[in-house]
């Protein structure tokens, strides 16, 4: 193959790639709602430019499709596919090495994993039955790493939410690189020109003030009357110059903006605009998804927080001296396997404090024993229905 040939043909899969992504990144980007009209106007200009380009690659690989099937053609050509061939063998010759090790490497993975899973399978079962006393440590610990998580949780979303890039701030940071960083100039010499301002309209004032000062006073003779006259004027002297320089850097300003302005505004310029800001929010959409999961892990947090306090909350009213006699399991999980997710230490507990504080389906699925008999699978009962009706009654009771 010819070196003109192989540009080609890179220029054709990198034309179809760009345009893979641009598909691609028009499909994942987060449509603003329509309460944020700054925003959603940005976004329907970025979309519109970005299928803008994608219609000029369309069109770009369209004109080179027929000197790439001549290309392709020539590769189908016997002579050629036995160079090919010949060529992927050398290769392949002189990579063998680096297969042989490779897999060596794979079979020591495999085998480590093996002895991994077999480690892990032999473990001790987890913990099925707990005491009251321990039903309620265990939601205690909960409570308190469920609020460390969702402090961390606000934490890292407090975080992400500056470092996401909406559309409309996209659209003004592409503007910027559009006009080779002269808007972000601008917007410095516009503060600069507004702290300039406001240190004048204090010292304005300020002078205003001595010069009232200066009428009111009644001065002992005139040489210190005449000195305090002398800086007055200088001063006023000196603010005129610095009103006229701050004028002028107004009207430069003013000037510089319709410029810049004047520039983005064109129709070219509007589309090249949309693609660079379509960029800068694909290089910060991984951002913005995990600001996203961020929001959606704290909400969690928090709704399990407050489930586990309730049920801590109601343990806590729960006093009686029989309860803390008894240790308590899931009846379910006794048949189950102990593989299964249910048979979570947490989820055993938080169904048990869901039974104690008065909830009928946890109910119909907690077994207790006296802790003196709790190696003794015969000896747990399911609550009676008189117990459940007490349970019932006692929820009903806090209630009111």
């Amino acid at each position: 193959m010819s070196k003109a040939d192989r540009i080609l043909l890179r220029d054709y899969e990198r034309t179809i790639a760009e345009k893979y992504n641009l598909e691609s990144l028009l499909k994942k980007l987060i449509k603003p709602s329509e309460k944020q009209p700054k925003n959603l106007k940005a976004f329907q200009e970025i979309e519109s430019g970005v299928r803008v380009k994608i219609s000029a690659l369309q069109k770009s690989m369209i004109e080179m499709y027929p000197q790439v099937q001549n290309v392709e053609e020539k590769m189908k050509n016997p002579y050629q596919l036995k160079n090919v061939h010949l060529v992927t063998y050398n290769i392949l010759q002189n990579n063998l090495e680096n297969l042989k090790e490779l897999q060596k490497t794979s079979e020591e993975l495999l085998r480590d994993a093996r002895e991994l899973k077999n480690l892990t399978e032999s473990k001790e079962k987890p913990q099925t039955s707990f005491s009251f006393s321990e039903v309620r440590e265990n939601l205690r610990q909960q409570c308190k790493f469920l609020k460390s998580e969702y402090e961390k949780s606000l934490d890292e979303k407090s975080k992400l939410m500056w470092r996401v890039i909406n559309p409309s701030r996209a659209i003004s940071m592409a503007e910027n690189i559009f006009v080779h960083g002269d808007l972000k100039k601008l917007r410095e010499e516009k503060r600069k020109y507004e702290k300039s301002v406001s240190n004048f309209e204090k010292k304005f004032l300020k002078c205003q003030q001595r010069e009232v000062d200066f009428k009111n006073t009644k001065w002992k003779n005139s040489a210190e009357k005449i000195q305090e006259q002398y800086y007055l004027t200088k001063e006023k002297i000196m603010l005129e110059t610095a009103r006229q320089k701050l004028q002028n850097t107004k009207k430069f300003l003013e000037s510089e903006s319709e410029r810049l302005e004047k520039i983005c505004k064109t129709e070219e310029a509007r589309q090249k605009i949309s693609v660079i800001a379509a960029g800068i929010l694909k290089k910060n959409l991984k951002t913005a998804e995990d600001y996203e999961k961020a929001k959606i892990r704290s909400k969690d947090l928090s709704q399990k927080l407050k489930l586990a306090k309730k049920r801590l909350e109601g343990l806590r009213g729960n006093s009686s001296r029989k309860l803390q006699n008894y240790s308590f399991s899931v009846a379910q999980l006794e048949k189950e396997s102990a593989k299964t997710s249910s048979s979570d230490p947490n989820f055993i507990v938080s169904l048990i404090a869901d039974a104690l504080n008065g909830n009928e389906k946890a109910i119909q699925l907690v077994a207790y024993c006296p802790d003196d008999c709790l190696r003794l699978p015969k000896d747990w009962d399911m609550m009676t229905e008189m117990e459940k009706d007490e349970l019932m009654h006692k929820k009903i009771m806090r209630e009111l």
